[in-house]
């Protein structure tokens, strides 16, 4: 389904389903594995697992569960016994042999029935699953040495985009990444002053952080491609916070940053960026705090219910999980469902800058 089908059916379609003995059969051809009616049907699985069965899903595939998760669904026999009396077993084999490896994926699809093929992500869900399911950080620091502490921000980059926000510092014992905080914050028709209030929010909460020392030096590293006037009134906020450290001038570094006020983001630079990220998952870098702080749209309005950090790992996985080459060139983990990746190119900022700082100045 593409965006305008995906809006009738939570418009229309969807609503009339309140009148009791109504039915709704949702039918497609086969759709791509982040589109619309593949993460409809990955909500329905995973509801009806909870026991949830107002929608019941039923998958008539030629190949078996177990398979699919394995990846060898061309291989399975276990369903042929579905294969209809006109149709040639033969010929199915004849056909498999035929596919390049490049377009197995397609032929599993067309011909097996597999849903849901897994997207060919730069982060494999094995090593994102590994950083979530760590142990998390809840032991003070050892070492004398005060931590710098840098905090990234991607701002919307539309009027109904996510800001992501994440603060991590290294450390000193162990020279691991600590997450020190993130957040996901929709900021549909909101205001630089809110925006500003919500980084005040998370910000005053990072600093009463366990590991976060009264003298460390906070780095903002805020993504400046879309507005420098929108990026500046968000660095400003850091005033408040001292001592604050600024980096980014042409002093330091030649490319890739507005002087004074944070970084750019180019397709070059992206891709190292997903080399960094790449790299700390394999080497299990990456372990977030359990004393990490968030912060959500409750805290400006009591009314709204609060987003718990929990959710915001979740969705942290998520977004990197789907981190991936698109077909126009870019690098991005958005999907044509309407999926944002703010927190994960947040973390990936992260990352990438701190390293680059730390480099210029190894004493921070």
């Amino acid at each position: 389904m593409c965006r305008e089908q995906e809006k009738f059916w939570y418009k229309f379609a969807l609503p009339l389903l309140q009148v009791t003995a109504r039915t709704a059969t949702c039918t497609t051809t086969p759709p791509p594995a982040d589109g619309f009616f593949s993460t409809f049907v990955d909500n329905i699985r995973k509801r009806n697992a909870l026991g949830d069965n107002f929608f019941f899903l039923e998958n008539h595939s030629l190949a078996c569960a177990p398979c699919i998760e394995m990846m060898e669904a061309d291989q399975c026999c276990h369903n042929l016994h579905f294969v209809p009396p006109w149709k040639s077993m033969m010929r199915f084999i004849q056909m498999r042999n035929l596919i390049p490896p490049k377009q197995l994926g397609t032929f599993q699809t067309e011909v097996y029935g597999v849903l849901n093929i897994e997207v060919a992500s730069y982060f494999p869900k094995k090593l994102v699953d590994a950083m979530q399911s760590r142990t998390r950080h809840a032991r003070s620091f050892e070492s004398k040495k005060i931590p710098t502490v840098f905090v990234a921000i991607d701002p919307a980059g539309h009027a109904v985009s996510e800001m992501g926000i994440c603060a991590s510092c290294i450390c000193p014992d162990t020279g691991m990444v600590l997450l020190l905080g993130m957040a996901s914050v929709s900021v549909a028709q909101a205001e630089v002053s809110h925006i500003q209030a919500l980084v005040t929010v998370f910000l005053r909460r990072l600093r009463r952080h366990p590991n976060v020392h009264k003298l460390s030096p906070l780095v903002p590293i805020v993504e400046c491609n879309n507005n420098e006037v929108f990026a500046m009134s968000i660095v400003r906020v850091f005033q408040q916070f001292k001592p604050v450290w600024m980096p980014f001038t042409h002093g330091r570094f030649k490319t890739h940053i507005v002087d004074g006020i944070g970084v750019t983001t180019t397709h070059d630079n992206k891709q190292a960026m997903v080399q960094q990220i790449y790299s700390h998952l394999i080497d299990g870098r990456i372990v977030i705090s359990a004393s990490a702080v968030t912060c959500c749209r409750s805290d400006l309005d009591s009314r709204l219910t609060a987003v718990p950090l929990s959710d915001n790992v979740q969705l942290l996985a998520d977004q990197l999980k789907r981190v991936k080459d698109h077909e126009d060139g870019t690098i991005s983990g958005k999907t044509q469902s309407g999926d944002n990746d703010d927190l994960a190119m947040s973390l990936m900022l992260l990352v990438y800058w701190s390293l680059t700082v730390r480099a210029t100045e190894p004493n921070c």
